[in-house]
C-alpha cells in the first residue's frame, strides 16, 4: 500500500465521519460528488497516471494527487494535495492539507494528520505507486 492509501486510511480511522470517502476534484460540488475515489492502491494508481497515458511524460515533474472529503459543509471540509517523486529543481516534493477551520482551536488534529503523511511518505522509497 503507497503513501496516500496509508494517508487516506489513516484519516479514516482518525474520523471515519468525515474522512471516510474521498472524491477528485470537479468543476463544481455537485461533479466532484460524483467523482469518489476508492482508497485502494489499484485505483490510485489510475488516478497518478491517468494524465500521463498517450501525452509525453515528464518523469523529472512527479505525480500529484489531490483528494476532498465532500463535506457538506465548507467547515467540516478537508482536502489533501500531494506531489511526489519530482525531481526538477522547479517542482518539489509536497504534502498540503487543507484543514477545517474547527481545526485552528484543536491544533492535536491538524497535528494528528500530518504525522499521518509524514510516516506514510517515509516508508516510501522511490515512488508512490509502489506498495509498502
Amino acid at each position: 500500500m503507497g503513501a496516500i492509501v496509508a494517508t487516506l486510511r489513516g484519516l479514516r480511522e482518525l474520523d471515519e465521519e468525515r474522512f471516510g470517502r474521498w472524491f477528485d476534484v470537479g468543476k463544481s460540488r455537485r461533479d466532484a460528488l460524483r467523482r469518489e475515489i476508492a482508497v485502494d492502491p489499484d485505483v490510485i494508481r489510475a488516478f497518478l497516471t491517468r494524465n500521463h497515458e498517450g501525452a509525453h511524460v515528464f518523469e523529472e515533474l512527479g505525480w500529484s494527487f489531490y483528494a476532498w472529503n465532500g463535506a457538506a459543509r465548507d467547515d467540516d471540509a478537508l482536502s489533501f494535495n500531494c506531489m511526489f517523486s519530482a525531481t526538477s529543481q522547479w517542482v518539489k516534493n509536497r504534502v498540503v492539507f487543507d484543514l477545517p477551520p474547527e481545526w485552528e482551536q484543536d491544533l492535536r488534529r491538524a497535528r494528528q494528520a500530518l504525522d499521518l503523511a509524514v510516516r506514510a511518505a517515509s516508508g516510501r522509497t522511490s515512488s508512490p505507486l509502489q506498495s509498502s
